[in-house]
């Protein structure tokens, strides 16, 4: 009775305190262009400091913002685009910088509204793209920016005049000497003339200087103003015409650590005696029925013959499940294990955990000591101790550096025999603390008997109910850091097969991260993923389906499990004002070209749930999930006799039978 009270408890008050807060006015509440600022401000200060390759995250996170709250025309987009190729590129990375440049001068190709702001954008891509030896480009580039400069500073500006010797470094860099230098004449003909006209100006300023210091003269002979040492004092006024001295140096910025996709800690020093090690958790070592799973009519792949389990499993008293881990929580200091905090760091941590899973386990529960949490706060009152025979516990956890990250993943996917060369990633949703996502990654590995690498990402919620919109938008800035590490599963674990789960709010950095018009110089990893699982997405529709369009590359497929009696999204819909992704209203689920939408309401019925977590807590669900990793069978009705096909006006999607 005690297993997972606190959870359903947790979600109860969930349900109702976004009931209550729908009442109020929302906390966060910024506006576009507060949110825009606040992020340029950060970029501005690590480049005042001349740290560019600190600078990087930060411009790619103002970028894609600007790119998700803006409008395709506006000119922002192209000048913190820009913005972002100069800070790669006075990073030392100047491959990668030309790469954004050719990218964003396809977006000004496509239409831009003129702006003054753009001039100084186009004149940085298009010394981009002019390093490249991409002439033709930067030059229509740079006559676009010198028009803007002319009509918003003049024609003989200091701007202009420095637009148009740049032009002519690319009319020579070109092999059109003759344009260059009739250009340079032409500047310095310019120059000549404004020098004349400066020295003829000054001439007249210092006579009638004199003119005017003669009367003072005369007045201070008089008995007032300055006295005649004062005035001697006083420097006299130059004749010399003004000239405007070139802009100084880019700053060349310290030597740092490299940049890697993601950084880890180094790994603690092993312990002197190691103590015998429980079972690891293969499919053939787990014990349940199939009365524990719903029926279908579609049998997985055939798979190799399972190896006899060992002699030990029979003495165990749990299995362990490795997760391997992403985040960007930063640590929590002064304790005596690794743990994490909800606030957001600029690093993503890696590591492994070793989780138990008893094996009294029931099907699809997380097991865990009998305990209340006090609504809106950490404190949490425990009534019984863990025990790993009885529940889900970390036995071990370590952050790990890269390379041994890396290693320990490729041995993981490499042993596979069921899922061979596969691996799984789950993104956790809204009020799930770093250990809550652990639990609940081993559990979902462990009920589909998934022996691949399980991969789990944490951003930093708070774990608690009343933190819903400090969450939303640190959900959405992870993005940029689970794309890296999506990226790092993809490329360098040696898994042939990638399948990603999301879950609620997780599906916010997971859409960010899959997005394909974001970051320029980093290529969407959703070209190597093949099961995209978007499970009960607490995502505006809109939003949504904008940020759906832009996966186009999954080379698998995109599946959405919405449900009409989530009462947690219900409750979300109530304090946004607006329909979820996840939510089927009156007018039936959201349908999307190339989503499979399945509705899920008549496979999570559970009594005293909020039925929102049905992606892991109904084995009807779970064993659709299970088939489609294993096999990409399409269309869903294929996977199993109890998903029926339902043909509405607006396309079609599958639901459970009664």
């Amino acid at each position: 009775m005690g297993a997972g009270l606190s959870y359903r408890l947790g979600l109860a008050w969930l349900a109702a305190l976004m009931l209550m807060v729908s009442l109020a006015v929302p906390a966060y509440a910024a506006s576009i262009e507060d949110l825009l600022q606040a992020e340029s401000e950060k970029v501005e200060a690590l480049i005042a400091k001349g740290s560019f390759k600190a600078a990087v995250a930060p411009a790619r996170t103002l970028v894609a913002k600007a790119r998700r709250l803006l409008r395709k025309d506006d000119p922002r987009v192209v000048v913190y685009a820009a913005e972002l190729a100069d800070i790669i590129d006075r990073a030392g990375d100047p491959r990668r910088a030309q790469v954004v440049a050719r990218a964003v001068s396809k977006i000004v190709a496509n239409g831009v509204k003129d702006s003054p702001e753009l001039s100084a954008g186009l004149a940085t891509l298009a010394r981009l793209l002019a390093n490249a030896g991409n002439y033709d480009e930067a030059e229509k580039l740079l006559t676009r920016a010198l028009a803007l400069a002319e009509d918003t500073t003049g024609p003989g500006s200091a701007e202009v005049t420095g637009l148009q010797r740049q032009l002519a470094d690319i009319y020579e860099r070109h092999g059109r000497k003759a344009e260059a230098e009739l250009l340079r004449q032409s500047l310095a003909a310019a120059a000549a003339a404004t020098s004349a006209e400066l020295s003829i100006q000054r001439s007249a300023n210092t006579s009638a200087a004199a003119k005017e210091d003669q009367k003072t003269l005369s007045v201070d002979e008089g008995g007032t103003g300055a006295s005649k040492d004062e005035q001697a004092a006083q420097p006299a006024p130059s004749t010399e015409p003004e000239i405007a001295l070139p802009a100084p140096p880019p700053v060349t910025a310290p030597p740092e650590p490299s940049d890697g996709a993601v950084a880890g800690k180094p790994a603690p020093a092993p312990a002197a005696k190691a103590s015998p090690a429980p079972e690891v958790f293969t499919p053939q070592s787990k014990k349940r029925t199939a009365a524990r799973r719903a029926p279908s009519s579609a049998a997985p792949p055939a798979e190799p013959a399972p190896a006899p389990a060992t002699a030990a499993s029979a003495q165990a008293q749990y299995h362990v499940v490795p997760v391997f881990y992403g985040t960007n929580r930063k640590p929590t200091e002064g304790v005596a294990s690794v743990a994490f905090s909800s606030s957001e760091s600029e690093a993503t941590t890696l590591g492994m955990a070793m989780v138990t899973v008893p094996l009294i386990h029931q099907v699809p529960q997380v097991e865990r000591p009998w305990a209340l949490r006090v609504p809106g706060t950490d404190i949490e009152i425990t009534f019984e101790a863990q025990d790993p025979a009885k529940h889900f516990t970390i036995k071990s956890i370590e952050n790990l550096p890269q390379d041994q990250f890396i290693a320990r993943a490729k041995a993981q996917v490499a042993g596979s025999q069921t899922y061979k060369g596969q691996a799984l990633v789950f993104v956790h949703g809204f009020y799930n603390k770093f250990d809550d996502a652990l639990y609940r990654t081993a559990q979902i590995a462990y009920d589909m008997q998934f022996d691949g690498g399980t991969f789990m990402y944490s951003w930093p919620s708070a774990g608690t109910i009343d933190a819903y919109w400090s969450d939303r938008p640190k959900a959405k800035n992870s993005g940029a850091k689970l794309r890296a590490f999506l990226t790092l599963v993809a490329t360098r674990t040696g898994a042939t097969r990638i399948s990603v789960i999301a879950h609620s709010m997780g599906n916010l950095p997971l859409l960010e991260a899959l997005d394909e018009t974001i970051a320029f110089d980093q290529p969407s990893p959703s070209a190597s993923i093949d099961e995209v699982v978007l499970a009960a997405p607490d995502i505006g529709r809109k939003d949504f389906t904008d940020l759906v369009s832009h996966m186009s590359h999954v080379r698998g497929g995109i599946t959405l499990y919405a449900a009409s009696n989530d009462l947690a999204l219900e409750a979300s819909r109530t304090l946004n004002r607006e329909p979820r992704a996840g939510d089927i209203g009156t007018g039936g689920p959201l349908l999307l070209p190339h989503v499979d939408t399945i509705d899920a309401t008549r496979a999570s019925t559970q009594m005293f749930r909020l039925n929102h977590y049905y992606v892991a807590e109904s084995s009807a669900i779970m064993c659709d999930v299970e088939h489609l990793m294993r096999g990409g069978v399409r269309p869903p009705n294929t996977r199993s006799k109890i998903l029926a096909t339902v043909k509405a006006d607006t396309g079609t999607y599958y639901a459970y039978r009664p």
